[in-house]
């Protein structure tokens, strides 16, 4: 213990004369003058009220020295040093004093009393020497607690006084002040050791306190560092434990349950592989659709309304305008039950799909009661029609002699507590009913109806994915459906989709006009139906047009031309280098070109990310003449 001790003794940073704190523990000198001005106010109260009590009866003393000079010397001791001393006590005792004062406090009294006894010296000289000095600087150096640098300066000023009012005032022989002053010089000698090592001895004091606090607080972080690691630890065998109870309970899963996971997997594989394929039929069918639409275009541009070919190619292009419908739906299937949501009022998407229906299913009525003023929802308004139309035709089925299909919408707030299906959080919701007053079903086939696969119908009436669809597409949208039914007294299905803050946006009612231009356009396109199809659209515009099959090819010509080149006309799907790296290189060429997306593809995927990076426009395939003259012509303006 004692040498670890003299260790931690060893490390401290001291100044050699001040003593105090350097180097590494330099910012331990203000916390070690704080603590030592505190630990020491009570020693330099008492010693302070003894000091002055024998200060006052000293001067008892004054009668027997000089009592021809006592009414002076009482005038220095009692007149003026002793009500300083005594006001200054007060301060001090006070609870409201600070303790940083302290030594300077001490050190001013200290001088105070040694400069009063030799103005009493120099009264009643030639009796100089008063043994007075030599109790004033034993306290100052042991008695009244002060630090080593303060005590010193105290002890010199004092010297310092005396010598000058020797040989200013007093003029005692030489020999008396030579000798006075190796006692004071002895004598400081002494109080110098005594007051630096108290100093130092508090100093080490402290700083073994402070080693130690260290060590405490080190061993506080490691005791909480390992705590903490015990806490992760047991977190983790907790998390452990808890996974291999799931895990546990993953095995225990009956043979059913795993069943209806593998028909998922392959529902799921099923519709991916039946995506990627729509995917590139609806691409391929809408760059043949926008042959046969831009000749439809030239027809009526070029015919007079009053000419029987004009009515021709009205009637070619509404047809195209279905085949396009039709593809959009494909590409929805290929995006994977992605969604382009927009404000939508369901009363209107229901009474086109209800109409539809209703011309090929002569068999069955079906009847609407839908509320006035229904809120507005977000849907992919191709999808809730698919939705609906799966409803109504698991609805006729029901009915193989024919019925009733009620169809009915309302606003409908959820609270909290309220059972909803699919645990709807709270809130607004438009709900779609569709009742039939078919053969109903059982509970058993209730719980199964929206599996995928499973159906209750003959073999080759249906794939069991209807329903299954149905749902999966009103639960991307952030719905719910549910199902009720009684055996023999019909079904049916209720939707929840939630209501959407927007507002459903104007439609255009009339097709854009037709704007002619000039310039020069280069179009890129590896389809050669659709690059010819636009280029015969923007020539007639009267625009010149360069057209690539090949994008490095393209590429090429833009580099070339790029000061003649007003804009580009880019496909995306392409061999060797796809719509998305071409984008990049043209946009490295000449940051400011000017790039029109056309593709077979909805905005979605590549297009989406490409709009996103400045691209200037877009156009699905197949689009008409007035379409692409005023996209052209909003870009370039």
């Amino acid at each position: 213990m004692r040498l670890s001790r003299l260790k931690g003794i060893s490390e401290m940073q001291l100044a050699p004369l001040s003593l105090k704190f350097t180097g590494d523990h330099a910012h331990l000198e203000e916390p070690f003058q704080n603590y030592y001005n505190k630990s020491t106010l009570r020693q330099a109260r008492v010693a302070g009220l003894l000091s002055m009590v024998f200060y006052a009866l000293f001067g008892i003393m004054d009668v027997y020295w000089a009592p021809e000079h006592k009414e002076i010397l009482w005038m220095i001791r009692y007149g003026c040093v002793s009500p300083i001393f005594v006001i200054c006590l007060a301060v001090v005792y006070s609870k409201k004093f600070n303790p940083k004062y302290l030594q300077g406090l001490i050190s001013a009294l200290i001088i105070l009393a040694g400069v009063s006894i030799i103005a009493m010296m120099a009264v009643v000289a030639p009796k100089m020497f008063s043994a007075g000095l030599v109790v004033v600087l034993f306290i100052n150096f042991t008695a009244i607690g002060a630090r080593f640098t303060w005590a010193t300066f105290s002890a010199f000023v004092i010297t310092v006084v005396y010598n000058l009012a020797a040989f200013f005032i007093l003029h005692p022989p030489v020999e008396r002040i030579v000798a006075i002053n190796v006692i004071t010089a002895s004598l400081m000698g002494i109080g110098f050791f005594a007051c630096y090592s108290l100093e130092y001895k508090e100093r080490a004091s402290f700083f073994l306190s402070y080693l130690l606090k260290e060590e405490q607080r080190k061993v506080l972080s490691i005791n909480a560092g390992l705590e903490k690691r015990i806490e992760e630890r047991t977190a983790e065998l907790e998390k452990s434990n808890l996974n291999l109870t799931l895990e546990m309970e993953e095995h225990r899963l009956s043979e059913k349950k795993r069943a209806r996971l593998e028909l998922e997997l392959r529902h799921a594989q099923y519709m991916k592989a039946i995506g990627t394929l729509a995917g590139g039929v609806a691409h391929d069918f809408n760059n043949l659709l926008m042959g046969i639409q831009s000749r439809a275009s030239l027809i009526l541009i070029t015919s007079d309304p009053g000419h029987k070919h004009y009515e021709h190619a009205r009637g070619i292009e509404k047809l195209v305008k279905s085949a396009s419908d039709l593809t959009r739906q494909l590409l929805n299937l290929a995006r994977g039950g992605k969604r382009q949501a927009q404000p939508s009022n369901l009363n209107q998407l229901i009474l086109k799909t209800a109409h539809m229906f209703g011309r090929t299913k002569k068999e069955v009525s079906i009847h609407t009661n839908l509320l006035d003023n229904l809120w507005v929802v977000d849907v992919n308004r191709t999808q809730f029609e698919q939705v609906l139309l799966n409803l109504l035709l698991n609805a006729w089925q029901a009915m193989p002699q024919g019925g009733n299909i009620f169809i009915q919408t309302e606003n409908r707030s959820l609270i909290a507590p309220e059972s909803t299906p699919g645990n709807l959080p709270p809130g607004d919701y438009v709900t779609v009913s569709v009742a039939d007053t078919g053969i109903g079903m059982d509970q058993e086939t209730l719980k199964r109806i929206f599996d995928p696969f499973f159906t209750t119908k003959e073999m080759g009436r249906g794939s069991g994915l209807g329903l299954a669809s149905a749902y999966g597409i009103v639960d991307n949208h952030g719905g719910a459906i549910q199902a009720t039914s009684q055996k023999g007294k019909g079904s049916r299905f209720e939707i929840f989709l939630p209501r959407s803050g927007n507002e459903i946006p104007q439609e255009e009612e009339q097709e854009p006009a037709i704007v002619n231009g000039s310039g020069l356009i280069l179009i890129i396109d590896d389809e050669y139906p659709a690059l010819h199809a636009c280029r015969e659209l923007l020539e007639s515009l009267g625009y010149t047009v360069i057209g690539s099959q090949n994008p490095l090819k393209g590429i090429r010509i833009y580099q070339e031309k790029q000061d003649e080149i007003q804009m580009v006309v880019l496909d995306i799907i392409m061999p060797e280098m796809s719509g998305v790296e071409v984008f990049g290189k043209l946009r490295e060429i000449n940051p400011q070109v000017k790039i029109l997306i056309s593709s077979g593809y909805s905005m979605d995927g590549s297009v989406a990310e490409l709009m996103e990076r400045g691209c200037n426009g877009f156009v699905q395939k197949p689009y008409n003449i007035q379409i692409i003259s005023q996209k052209i012509h909003d870009i370039l303006e």
